[in-house]
């Protein structure tokens, strides 16, 4: 979760759903996703290259900041995270569909022109409605066994799955929450914003002065939805003018209590590399929701994992890939009933 916050949604379109008509070849396909008020999303339905009737499918939501359905933040920042993560579920057997942002991207247009307008726009409620319209949209395709799809967040996005689980006449199958704050997301920013100084050096007092300031800046846009006037130079960046209504309904999660009252069991996975959601930190609260929960919920670290899902040890490998222990956790969890290929509704 990075220190620019921002929003996530969802696109579907007819193309080839019309037809039914894929080949081996044909293994991506283009949509577009109706969301509210008109607003289309633009997006990627990723199938396996052998389909045999219906099958399960997963809806793929990245994480914070301009990041698109790739899981990339072009040109400096290409993870490829989400990339990957769909060619695996398609060589599993698995769809899955994800998307850009909304006035991001491909959906750069649909960002209004006016400064002024953007508070409105990029509210966190809205990203949870793109999230939840892609959900629809994905679950209502006749090749899809809606009984089996799962939601699949990385970071900001593994909270914009829960919020979605609190709705549970959308019988979400399973949830995955992949370098998910466990913790409330405030506590979080603090402690990025604490490494982050660590490594540039500053001294204690300076330390102090800055936390001090962004936890009085947190309360006010807790209380008012506005971003205060005064906002040290270093701080503008996370918190920009337009941000106050998003920023008051991010900061207000609790996502462990979120996961305790989950309509879906959940596998959260957190990286021991991870310097932006700490596993020591935010994988004990996701622990302690699981044991309340009885119902197979899960959290796991893995080592060396980074917040980009890859293998610390292995460097900036091209192209990327995801640390294999991974791998073999997301399949082991989606296969299982009542999620795997032939599950039934609960």
């Amino acid at each position: 979760m990075t220190g620019h916050l921002q929003v996530v949604r969802l696109v579907i379109a007819c193309g080839l759903i019309a037809t039914g008509i894929y080949t081996a070849q044909a293994e991506e396909q283009r949509v577009v996703i109706p969301s509210a008020n008109g607003l289309e999303l633009s997006g990627t339905l990723q199938w396996p290259s052998e389909r045999n009737g219906a099958i399960p499918a997963v809806l793929l939501i990245q994480g914070s900041g301009p990041t698109d359905r790739d899981g990339d933040q072009p040109p400096h920042l290409i993870p490829q995270s989400l990339k990957l993560l769909a060619s695996l579920l398609a060589k599993e057997g698995w769809a899955s569909l994800r998307f850009d942002k909304r006035g991001m991207h491909a959906n750069a247009a649909s960002r209004p022109n006016e400064r002024k307008d953007w508070s409105q726009f990029f509210r966190w409620e809205a990203f949870v409605d793109d999230a939840k319209s892609a959900f629809q949209f994905l679950k209502a395709d006749p090749r899809v066994n809606a009984a089996t799809v799962s939601v699949m967040g990385h970071s900001e996005g593994g909270l914009i799955a829960l919020e979605l689980a609190r709705q549970r006449q959308l019988k979400i199958c399973s949830l995955v929450l992949l370098a998910t704050p466990g913790r409330p997301t405030g506590q979080v920013l603090q402690d990025q914003l604490r490494l982050i100084m660590q490594q540039q050096g500053a001294d204690r007092k300076t330390m102090g002065e800055i936390l001090h300031r962004d936890a009085e800046i947190q309360a006010s846009i807790i209380a008012t939805g506005a971003i205060p006037n005064r906002i040290p130079p270093g701080l503008r960046p996370i918190y920009q003018d337009y941000l106050g209504p998003f920023l008051q309904a991010f900061l207000k999660l609790a996502p462990h209590k979120l996961a305790e009252v989950s309509s879906a069991p959940f596998l959260a996975v957190t990286g021991t590399s991870d310097t932006q959601v700490f596993s020591d930190r935010d994988g004990p609260p996701f622990m302690r929701a699981a044991y309340r929960r009885n119902d197979g919920s899960r959290h796991i670290a893995i080592a060396h994992m980074t917040h980009m899902l890859h293998d610390a040890r292995s460097g900036q490998t091209k192209p990327p890939s995801l640390h294999a222990t991974l791998d073999n956790e997301l399949t082991s969890w989606l296969r299982r009933p009542p999620c795997g290929p032939n599950g039934r509704a609960r």
